[in-house]
């Protein structure tokens, strides 16, 4: 239908059901019910009042563990997030991420922050020796003390995405790192 914004329709139906609702409105447009649909029912004995209104969103439903669940909701309340917004933030995420995993032409600009034992042998040697393998990605590091073992580096990057995904598997796979993620934003 490629309706934007909210439209509203009114019908008055004699003698019938939901599914005759629906059906209804498949034979008026050949459409099956779109998501970002919204219907108001109001039923009497013989009639139905239906009132449609088109929305810029569309509604879903998911299945999850309820204990996922609360830890989700106390979450999201404390950063002042409704799940709407929560979702829609992860799906970007993942999506950021996914795209990402298959870009291999063109610019892309992100963080790689990693966390490391420093005292694994030569290992800071071995970090600083990739990362100047890297110089035509890398803008600008930032290294962080976290406790007497572990040390925190952010490395800016900005380039080629298949440049960056090496450089990503070079320090991953370097004894010592503990963990590595890469965050990339859309422009």
């Amino acid at each position: 239908m490629g309706e934007e914004g909210i439209g509203l329709e009114f019908w008055v139906l004699r003698s019938c059901s939901l599914t005759h609702v629906l059906t209804h409105y498949y034979y008026m447009t050949k459409e099956r019910v779109p998501h970002n649909v919204l219907y108001k029912f109001a039923l009497t004995k013989d009639t139905v009042e239906v009132w449609r209104m088109v929305v810029g969103v569309s509604r879903f439903s998911v299945s999850v563990d309820p204990v996922l669940l609360e830890e989700f909701d106390r979450t999201i309340g404390e950063i002042g997030y409704n799940r709407s917004t929560a979702i829609q933030v992860t799906m970007r995420d993942f999506l950021t991420e996914h795209k990402w995993s298959m870009e291999e032409e063109g610019v892309v600009a992100g963080a790689i922050t990693m966390i490391y034992d420093h005292h694994v042998k030569e290992l800071g040697g071995t970090l600083t020796g990739i990362q100047h393998e890297f110089l035509d990605v890398i803008s600008s590091t930032t290294h962080v003390h976290l406790d007497h073992d572990d040390c925190r580096e952010i490395l800016a990057v900005k380039g080629n995405p298949k440049r960056i995904k090496e450089l990503t598997r070079s320090l991953r796979v370097s004894r010592g790192v503990k963990q590595l993620k890469f965050s990339m934003l859309n422009k």
